[in-house]
């Protein structure tokens, strides 16, 4: 039988990779947060009459149960976002909440040097991947490389993690992360993740 898995990591960690591939190789279901009401409503649901706008924990968690018990397998991508949606969804019957785990300062360092090039939209590292001469002065850093736009993306997730790994146990996943996009490395973290996952 093919997993049914929780998927959550941080932003540039290679966790879209690894969720766009486990879809198209192993023909995974993949749901998202933003489309369950629509999907619930379209199905009939009833945890969901008179429901409009955002849901709450207690709503996702019984949309999510009715789903994965219909799924041959699936990916529930970035979900739980905190502590209190995992407890919530304690009762979904998942194999596995896989962590795609890369520390929040690799991340930060990964941000503060990146580079890109408005022509060409190629990116650039300072340190290990340096734009060449011709290029660099064109360079620029994107506003949500700002320090302060990176720290309000990963602050909430990293106050979440050690909370939602915790309610999950043994069923926690760990795989280590890249921030390298493209090629060999994104490449072995897929690779291991499937071994992981006896894929």
């Amino acid at each position: 039988m093919k997993p049914r898995i929780f998927l959550v990591g941080p932003p540039s960690s290679g966790k879209g990779y690894c969720v766009s591939s486990l879809v198209k190789d192993h023909a995974l279901e993949h749901i998202r947060e933003t489309w369950l009401l629509k999907t619930a409503n379209a199905r009939g649901m009833k945890c969901v009459e008179g429901k409009e706008g955002a849901l709450d924990d207690a709503t996702t968690a019984a949309i999510l149960t009715e789903l994965v018990a219909a799924s041959r397998g699936c990916i529930m991508d970035g979900i739980p976002k905190n502590g209190a949606q995992a407890e919530a969804m304690k009762g979904v019957a998942a194999d596995k909440l896989v962590v795609i785990d890369v520390p929040q300062a690799e991340l930060e360092e990964f941000h503060a040097n990146r580079l890109v090039d408005p022509e060409t939209m190629q990116t650039y590292d300072k340190v290990k991947n340096p734009p060449p001469e011709d290029v660099v002065a064109r360079c620029t850093t994107q506003a949500m490389d700002a320090e302060d736009k990176v720290k309000e993306r990963l602050d909430p997730y990293y106050a979440e993690l050690e909370a939602i790994k915790t309610t999950f146990g043994d069923k926690v996943l760990l795989i280590k992360g890249t921030t390298t996009t493209g090629g060999e490395a994104e490449a072995a973290l897929y690779k291991e993740l499937c071994t992981q996952l006896g894929l």
